[in-house]
């Protein structure tokens, strides 16, 4: 039986998976979890090669896969040329970056372990969109057979037609095929609405973490609109210094409204006229 090895973000979010052919999950493993910091920086790659409870899955791992971002394309290259040509100071350059936030059992021994992964037999390298991660995991929970689903997010990389580039907000149409396949394919990507970044600038200027070391303490604004007053806040959002340094494009606050406008209308068409993916 062949074993899956999905690695996730190495910013935040440093975390591995193990699956078997099958999709069941034999291990998750979570840095921050472990180290007890929230959203600390890792390298998933080095996380999984130090973590000796996983020697018994190296035989057989046939397939190494992680969701784009700048770090992971840099990541997935080295992978490859280490499988055409074995280097040393390549290998450093993956395992190397944040040693200082993992328990060292030595790089030599991770150096060794990966040679021996990849030098085993010819290993299926893939990488995936940020934000098709998100759409597909949303299907994968949904029991009926076709869905539509939507990502808002602060940002992402994401791929089409080879071609990597920045993404906020996109809208996908899940369908599982007569042999229980499911798949996701993209109906609208907007590459200028980031409600994410606007709900991240505001959770800074309120005076909360959006990151290393607290983590993310968005939750908790939202937790506490109820109990808030617009009088007080609502200044802020009234300023275009908001709504100018969190879009990709710094975009105005009439220009944001505009762009949500559009996303809306156009999955609204897509709802009422039901249209394939490829017809919008």
């Amino acid at each position: 039986m062949g074993f899956f090895l999905g690695l996730s973000g190495n910013l935040h979010d440093c975390a591995y998976c193990i699956t078997d052919e099958t999709g069941n999950i034999l291990v998750h493993s979570e840095l921050e979890r472990d180290i007890r910091i929230k959203e600390v920086p890792g390298n998933s790659l080095l996380y999984y090669l130090q973590d000796e409870s996983t020697l018994k899955y190296d035989n057989n791992i046939c397939s190494i896969s992680t969701y784009l971002h700048l770090d992971h394309l840099n990541m997935l290259n080295l992978l490859k040329n280490l499988q055409d040509k074995w280097n040393d100071d390549l290998a450093l350059k993956v395992l190397q970056p944040i040693k200082k936030y993992q328990t060292d059992i030595g790089i030599e021994d991770s150096l060794q372990r990966l040679k021996h992964i990849l030098n085993r037999k010819q290993i299926d390298l893939e990488i995936y969109g940020h934000h098709e991660c998100h759409a597909f995991e949303a299907f994968a929970r949904h029991e009926s057979n076709e869905a539509l689903i939507i990502s808002i997010d602060g940002g992402g990389f994401d791929l089409q037609n080879n071609e990597m580039f920045e993404l906020h907000t996109g809208a996908w149409h899940g369908k599982t095929d007569s042999t229980g396949k499911k798949e996701v394919n993209p109906i609208l990507l907007d590459k200028q609405l980031s409600f994410g970044s606007i709900y991240n600038l505001t959770t800074r200027l309120l005076g909360f973490s959006t990151g290393y070391p607290k983590g993310s303490q968005a939750g908790s604004v939202m937790g506490m609109a109820a109990w808030g007053s617009s009088r007080e806040t609502l200044h802020l959002f009234e300023d275009n210094f908001l709504w100018q340094n969190t879009s990709a494009k710094n975009q105005k606050r009439d220009e944001v409204f505009k762009s949500r406008r559009y996303f809306e209308d156009q999955v609204a068409t897509y709802l009422q006229s039901g249209k394939s993916e490829n017809e919008i």
